[in-house]
C-alpha cells in the first residue's frame, strides 16, 4: 500500500506543478492581453479621437477667418479643448519610449498649432471689429501672417498621425508576442503533460511490478501446493509491507503443510504395521480357542463322572430328608441372609457395570489403535492369570499371552493418552471396594446365622456321615468343574469380544491405512 501511494503521490505533485505552470501561464498571457486591449488599443482610439478633434478645430479655424463668425470661434475652442482633454488620457496609457517620443511631438505641434491660431483669431477680431482703412489693414496682416506661417505645416494631425502609426506597429507587436507566448505556452503545455503521461506510466509501472511481483510468486507457490509438490523453496522478499507480510504466512503455511503431510504418512506406515500386528494376533487367539474348546471337552467328561457319583448318593440323601426338615429354618434365615448378600453382590456388579460404560467411553475417544492396545493388555494379563491357573493345560494360553504381551508392549506408548480416563475408572472401581464391604459385613452376618443353625445340623450331622464320602469326592469334581467351567466361560467370551473386535478393528484399520496411503502420496516432500 505504500508503495502504490507513493507512487500516486508523485504523479499527484507532477499533475499540481503542471497545472500551476498553465494557470500562471494563462494569467500572465491575460494580463498581457488585458494590457494591450486597455492600454495600447484606447490610446489608439483616443489618439483617433484627439486628431479629429484638432482636424475639426483646424477647420472651424479657417471658417472663421474666412467669415469671422464668432460661433466658429466658439467651435474651435471647444473642438481643441476635447483634443487636449484626450492628450491628458493618452499620456497616462503610453509607457514606451518611442510611443512617449511621438506622443511630446504631437503634443509639441498641438501647442505651435493652438500658439498660432491665438494670434490668428486675434488678428480675425481685429479685423472684424475695425472699419475702413483700419480693416485693410488688419486684414493686410491677417493676409501677411498666414503667408508666413502654412497652416498645414503646424497641423497637428500629421504628428497624430505618426504617434497612431507608432501606437498600431506596438499593437501589432504586442499581439504578435502574445500569439508567441501562447504557442509557447501551449508546446510546454503539450510537452509537459507527454512527459507527466511517461512519467506517471513508468511510475504504475513500476509500482504493479514491485506489488504483483511477490503476489506472483505467492500463486506459484500455492499452485505447487495444489499439485502435491511441497519441495519447493522458501519465497523470498525484501520487503516489509503487506506483500512482505503475505510471503512471510505463506512460508509458514508452507511449513506446516509441510509437516502435516510428513507426519500423515509416519502415521500411515504406523497404521500398516500395527494392521499387521493384529491379523497376527487374530490367528495365535483362533489357536487358543482351538485348545479352550478341547478343555471344555475335558470338563464335559469330568462332569459325566459327577453325574455317576450323584446317583450314588441320592439314597443317603432320601435318609437325610427327614433330619433337613429341622434345619429349614435355619435355611430359612440362611437364605434370607444369603439375598442381602446377593444384593450387595449386585450393587458391587452395577458399579463394575458403571467401570465398564467408561471403559466403552475411552474406546471410543482414543484412537482404535489405542483402544486396541488396552483390550490387548487385558488379555494378556487374563490369559497369563489362566494359565499360571491352569498349569499344564494353559500352556497354549501362555503362548497367547507371550504373544499378546509384545503386541501390548508395542502399543504402550498410546496408553498415556488415556490417563484421565483410568483415574475416572479408579475412582469407580473404590465405589467397588466399598460394596465389596458392604457384601463382607452381610457374609459375616450370614455366618452368625450359620452359627445359629449349627445346632440344628447336629441333629443330621449321624446321618450325613454317610454322604460325607461322596460329598468330599463330588465337591473335589465339582470345585474343578466349577473352576474350569468359570475360567473358561470367562476366557472364552474375552476371546470372543476380543476377536470381534480385532475382527472389526482389523478392517477399519485396513481401510484407514489405504486411505492415508492414498493421501499421503499426493504430496511429494
Amino acid at each position: 500500500m505504500s508503495k502504490i501511494l507513493a507512487g500516486f503521490g508523485i504523479v499527484l505533485l507532477l499533475i499540481a506543478f503542471t497545472s500551476f505552470y498553465l494557470i500562471n501561464s494563462m494569467k500572465d498571457i491575460d494580463r498581457n492581453y488585458a494590457s494591450l486591449i486597455d492600454e495600447k488599443v484606447r490610446a489608439y482610439a483616443l489618439t483617433g479621437m484627439a486628431m479629429a478633434g484638432y482636424s475639426q478645430a483646424s477647420g472651424s479655424l479657417n471658417a472663421f477667418i474666412i467669415g469671422g463668425n464668432p460661433s466658429d470661434e466658439v467651435r474651435y475652442y471647444k473642438f481643441v479643448g476635447a483634443g487636449d482633454e484626450l492628450q491628458n488620457k493618452i499620456a497616462s496609457l503610453i509607457k514606451e519610449e518611442d510611443e512617449i517620443k511621438f506622443f511630446n511631438s504631437f503634443q509639441i505641434k498641438t501647442s505651435e498649432f493652438k500658439d498660432i491660431s491665438k494670434k490668428i483669431i486675434s488678428l480675425v477680431r481685429a479685423r472684424e471689429d475695425a472699419k475702413g482703412d483700419e480693416r485693410l489693414a488688419a486684414e493686410k496682416n491677417l493676409s501677411q501672417l498666414l503667408s508666413d506661417v502654412e497652416l498645414s505645416n503646424i497641423d497637428p494631425t500629421k504628428s497624430g498621425e505618426a504617434f497612431a502609426y507608432i501606437l498600431s506597429q506596438n499593437l501589432e507587436n504586442n499581439k504578435n508576442l502574445n500569439k508567441s507566448r501562447v504557442q509557447q505556452v501551449i508546446q510546454s503545455s503539450t510537452i509537459l503533460v507527454v512527459a507527466l503521461v511517461i512519467f506517471g506510466i513508468v511510475v504504475i509501472y513500476i509500482v504493479a511490478r514491485r506489488v504483483t511481483a511477490p503476489i506472483a510468486l505467492v500463486d506459484a507457490g500455492a499452485a505447487r501446493i495444489a499439485s502435491g509438490d511441497l519441495s519447493g523453496a522458501k519465497i523470498r522478499v525484501k520487503s516489509r509491507d503487506e506483500s512482505g507480510r503475505l510471503a512471510d504466512s505463506f512460508n509458514t503455511m508452507h511449513e506446516k503443510v509441510k509437516e502435516m503431510v510428513a507426519q500423515l504418512q509416519e502415521k500411515s506406515r504406523t497404521v500398516t504395521e500395527s494392521a499387521a500386528g493384529l491379523s497376527e494376533s487374530a490367528e495365535n487367539v483362533t489357536a487358543g480357542i482351538s485348545e479352550t474348546t478341547s478343555t471344555i471337552s475335558q470338563v464335559a467328561s469330568v462332569a459325566e463322572q459327577v453325574a455317576e457319583r450323584a446317583q450314588h448318593i441320592s439314597g443317603s440323601a432320601v435318609r437325610a430328608a427327614g433330619h433337613a426338615g429341622d434345619g429349614n429354618k435355619g435355611l430359612q434365615k440362611i437364605s434370607s441372609q444369603i439375598m442381602i448378600i446377593n444384593n450387595a453382590v449386585a450393587g458391587s456388579r452395577d458399579t463394575i457395570h458403571g467401570l465398564n460404560e467408561f471403559s466403552v467411553k475411552i474406546s471410543q475417544i482414543v484412537e482404535l489403535i489405542t483402544g486396541i492396545a488396552d483390550q490387548t493388555n487385558l488379555l494378556a494379563l487374563n490369559a497369563a492369570i489362566e494359565a499360571a491357573r491352569a498349569g499344564d493345560k494353559g500352556r497354549g494360553f501362555a503362548v497367547v499371552a507371550e504373544e499378546v504381551r509384545k503386541l501390548a508392549e508395542q502399543s504402550s506408548e498410546a496408553s498415556k493418552e488415556i490417563q484421565g480416563l483410568i483415574n475416572t475408572i479408579q475412582q469407580e472401581s473404590e465405589r467397588a471396594v466399598k460394596s465389596m464391604d458392604e457384601s463382607s459385613a452381610q457374609a459375616e452376618k450370614g455366618a452368625s446365622v450359620v452359627r445359629e443353625v449349627e445346632g440344628v445340623f447336629k441333629n443330621i450331622s449321624d446321618a450325613a456321615r454317610n454322604l460325607v464320602e461322596e460329598i468330599q469326592s463330588i465337591a473335589a469334581a465339582s470345585g474343578e468343574i466349577s473352576e474350569s467351567v468359570q475360567d473358561l466361560a470367562a476366557t472364552a467370551q474375552q476371546q470372543n469380544a476380543t476377536m470381534e473386535e480385532v475382527s472389526s478393528t482389523t478392517q477399519a484399520l485396513a481401510a484407514l491405512a489405504d486411505e492415508l496411503e492414498t493421501l499421503a502420496s499426493r504430496f511429494r516432500l
